[in-house]
């Protein structure tokens, strides 16, 4: 069964990727490539991370990763893959949405 996404095709669900570091950089710094060794993914994943820390959207980033339940690759500055509980436990309230959402350790 195909994974249906709950994103909406709005731009102000996609808008914050305009001021995104990463705008306009191959995706493979932040997604794995096939047959990448341990070593290889440990060095992307590093690049990633501090290209990430010095984004003006990582916050939102990782809400919306953890928003299109996204399991692959480097958001905000956090592996998708591999759930880091201070990273992937979002705080929200009913009512929330992805510009609301907190991160522990982030805000």
């Amino acid at each position: 069964m195909a994974r249906r996404s709950l994103l909406k095709p709005l731009a102000s669900e996609w808008d914050w990727q305009m001021n995104a570091a990463c705008r306009g950089m191959d995706s493979s710094i932040f997604f794995a490539v096939p047959g990448e060794s341990r070593d290889a993914q440990r060095r992307r994943e590093e690049r990633a991370r501090s290209i990430c820390s010095r984004c003006k959207v990582q916050t939102h980033c990782a809400a919306f990763a953890v928003k299109a339940a996204e399991c692959h690759g480097i958001w905000g500055g956090q592996s998708m893959s591999q759930p880091q509980p201070a990273a992937r436990k979002a705080r929200t309230g009913p009512d929330s949405d992805s510009n609301n959402l907190k991160f522990e350790g982030t805000n």
